[in-house]
């Protein structure tokens, strides 16, 4: 009988610090939360245009030269990178050759803006239309090394995506016309008349720059 008494004791003690426990225990509510990032932007600053230099043949082909040797610092944004003066210059079968900026002729440059020294991905993408076909073969995006110099424009391929680096606070020099959270697309490329088009005539397509994170 002694035995039986005693586990019960030990049962009766058990019970009694389970509900201590419970009483107790304790629950709070605790914030968890974000903020949105900058979204990424483009905005036109030059048009690109090949000018009053096209011939109205079907069939011809006209480039112009944006290259990062020939694009300039300042058309760039950057400071230490191609410090060439010809970008521009226009050359085919089916236009007049002209150096830059001589009838109208004129790179394209974009400016980019996001968060200050962020990498994003740059495209730019070829347009095919029934009068003319675009591509954009030629050309480079700035790329920030985060210092105030050695900055590079470099090149891209038609529809590839190409990882760069806005630049950051301290990077404005002299030579670069970009701001803190910027960079630049400067493009030329290739058009190819496809079919017979009117004399003294305007044509235009639109073609797209795509930049994400």
């Amino acid at each position: 009988m002694k035995n039986i008494n005693f586990k019960k004791s030990v049962m009766v003690c058990a019970l009694s610090l389970g509900s201590i426990s419970a009483a107790n225990a304790a629950e709070g509510t605790f914030d968890v939360g974000f903020r949105t990032i900058t979204d990424v932007t483009i905005v036109e600053t030059q048009a690109l245009s090949f000018g009053a230099t096209m011939f109205a043949t079907s069939g011809g082909v006209c480039s112009m030269d944006a290259s990062a040797a020939t694009v300039s610092d300042v058309q760039a944004g950057i400071n230490g990178g191609a410090d060439g003066s010809t970008a521009g210059l226009i050359a085919g079968t089916g236009c007049i050759d002209q150096a830059a900026a001589t009838t109208g002729n004129q790179i394209g440059i974009y400016t980019v803006s996001g968060i200050s020294g962020a990498d994003v991905k740059v495209t730019v993408n070829e347009v095919l239309g029934a009068e003319f076909d675009f591509t954009p073969d030629s050309g480079c995006i700035s790329n920030y090394d985060g210092s105030s110099g050695g900055d590079t424009c470099q090149s891209f391929f038609p529809g590839t995506a190409v990882t760069t680096a806005l630049a950051n606070s301290t990077e404005g020099t002299a030579d670069s016309e970009v701001t803190d959270t910027e960079l630049r697309v400067v493009i030329g490329g290739k058009i190819t008349v496809n079919t017979d088009l009117t004399s003294d005539t305007n044509y235009t397509q639109q073609f797209t720059i795509v930049a994400t994170y």
